[in-house]
């Protein structure tokens, strides 16, 4: 009888090990390549510049450009050992004067910053990040170029997550520099679902049409898809409640929000949202 329980205990014992062995790749790839876990093609957003978002692949599935409001503005990307090394904008629009250069700085697999560099070879902005040990990205801060030799704090985003992973909130510092005003705000976000989340990259593009487009592949601040947010702090504070369609691989396919003002003249009024995907195959 024991020799089958010693039996039965090494059987649990090596299944355990082979699926551990089998899931430590996957992980790996998740970690240590910026190759996306979804092919997004567009991301359509109503009553904005379409698409919105766009981006074309290589055909190791890897981001070679993306573009931000119907082409207002365009970055190739570049990669190092599988992880992005610079994101190049409007380098293909001769008669575009704005052609910054983002570049990644990385401690081990670890992206520590980006080097936002004019046409001119001037570093005039820098994005500092900082992570949990869990590697999940605690801060990132945003610092801009005020005189010759100094630079001072602009905005400042803090994240913390919930025990599955999934982001739970935002904590923005916006700093008084370059004529704006000290402010704070955050957002929160619930009750996920639990399909592969296409959009959370967006969430890193603060002031959209004032600060680049930056794309971290491998951090995934939503794995899931939140159905609910709330937005709280300086100025406006708002909810949305989101409803989703998937296709057949359980992908997001239309994104609906209702929008809600909870304070101020607008305290009461309801806005409908919709975000659209489509995907590669």
């Amino acid at each position: 009888m024991k020799a089958k329980n010693l039996l039965l205990f090494l059987l649990v014992i090596t299944i355990t090990a082979c699926r551990k062995q089998a899931e430590q790749p996957v992980l790996k790839s998740i970690i240590s390549s910026d190759k996306p876990v979804l092919k997004l093609k567009d991301m359509i957003v109503n009553r904005l510049p379409s698409p919105y978002y766009h981006f074309d692949y290589n055909d190791s599935g890897y981001i070679t450009k993306a573009a931000f409001a119907s082409g207002l503005s365009f970055y190739h990307l570049t990669y190092t050992d599988k992880k992005v090394s610079e994101m190049a904008m409007n380098k293909d629009v001769p008669f575009d004067t704005k052609k910054d250069k983002m570049e990644y700085d990385y401690d081990h697999d670890n992206l520590t910053g980006i080097r936002v560099i004019d046409k001119n070879g001037v570093l005039y902005r820098k994005c500092l990040l900082t992570y949990f040990p869990s590697k999940q990205l605690q801060k990132l801060e945003w610092d801009v170029k005020v005189s010759n030799t100094a630079f001072a704090t602009e905005m400042i985003l803090e994240f913390s997550y919930y025990a599955d992973g999934n982001l739970e909130r935002i904590k923005y510092t916006s700093s008084p520099t370059n004529s704006q005003t000290l402010s704070h705000y955050e957002d929160k976000y619930e009750n996920y679902d639990d399909k592969l989340n296409a959009d959370g990259f967006s969430l890193l593009h603060i002031n959209p049409y004032f600060l680049n487009l930056i794309l971290l592949p491998s951090v995934h601040l939503q794995m899931n898809n939140p159905r609910h947010m709330t937005h709280t702090g300086d100025g406006d504070n708002y909810t949305i409640d989101y409803s989703y369609t998937y296709d057949a691989q359980a992908r997001p396919l239309t994104k609906s929000g209702d929008f809600a003002y909870t304070n101020g003249t607008n305290a009461g009024l309801h806005v409908d949202l919709l975000t659209t995907f489509s995907y590669y195959d």
